[in-house]
């Protein structure tokens, strides 16, 4: 065990319990870094920082994906981790720092790289436009605005009686929270197969919640309660340069999962 080089006790690890100090002042400077730096051009060198990590490594690419001009290169040995919305603009060295180190210095392409991806290719203003009528049938009607913080959009979308939310898949994963209006009903399909139904509301004695996570990869449906005022505004989260994809499940395959809720995924699917 280490010792004080002061007094020669034994140090005991920085951990979480009765001991553990976390340093405010780097958590300080590191929001200032992220809040002052969110839209210059810059590039994050990530050293040594597993997938695991996800306090440090989630604003990071936060601030990457919401900034054009920005780079990220990440360095860590078997465990490169750079998603897609940011493929484009970043590379991962599968090695140690040193080895990473001297194959930028050098040129020498001696260690295993991954990236950057090829950009996608951009839509013409007609293909946008039916895209839009598409995307319409998943958020009817919405606005975008920039998020609290860096790399995040927020989504306002209102849904009525004529207007569901059809089902489809959360790519990045989503907080959807309840604005005003009445209550709706979100649907959500895991991919393990389980049906759960969440009721988004104010009312608690109706086993409503504010808000809640939808992991990526589950397949939703919003349709408004039909409550007093016919509309549900709600409020999403999502990563400021995610595409405009949308997944659509297969409906037979679907409805072979779920047969308890056929009748549900024929009122709330897209024909194929």
């Amino acid at each position: 065990m280490p010792t004080c080089l002061e007094c020669g006790a034994r140090l005991s690890l920085n951990i979480p319990g009765s001991v553990f100090n976390m340093d405010q002042t780097q958590v300080n400077s590191f929001e200032k870094f992220l809040t002052t730096y969110q839209d210059k051009k810059i590039l994050v060198l990530e050293l040594g920082i597993g997938p695991q990590n996800q306090m440090i490594k989630a604003p990071s690419m936060q601030l990457i994906t919401g900034n054009k001009s920005s780079r990220y290169l990440t360095i860590n040995k078997g465990q490169l981790n750079i998603p897609s919305m940011i493929a484009d603009r970043a590379i991962g060295f599968s090695s140690t720092i040193l080895d990473a180190f001297n194959a930028l210095i050098t040129g020498k392409d001696v260690v295993e790289t991954q990236g950057p991806a090829r950009p996608a290719p951009q839509l013409s203003p007609e293909d946008r436009q039916k895209q839009e009528e598409i995307f319409k049938n998943f958020y009817p009607s919405y606005t975008v605005n920039k998020g609290y913080r860096p790399g995040e959009l927020v989504m306002y979308t209102t849904i009525d009686g004529n207007h569901p939310s059809h089902l489809h898949a959360v790519k990045y994963g989503k907080a959807l929270m309840y604005s005003y209006g009445d209550p709706v009903d979100v649907h959500c399909f895991t991919q393990d197969g389980h049906y759960r139904l969440v009721k988004l509301g104010l009312n608690k004695d109706n086993n409503e919640v504010h808000g809640f996570y939808v992991e990526p990869n589950t397949f939703i449906a919003m349709e408004d309660a039909k409550g007093v005022t016919g509309f549900t505004q709600i409020s999403v989260t999502l990563p400021s340069s995610s595409s405009n994809e949308i997944l659509v499940p297969k409906k037979d395959q679907l409805k072979k999962m779920f047969p308890q809720q056929r009748a549900l995924i024929d009122r709330l699917s897209i024909d194929d």
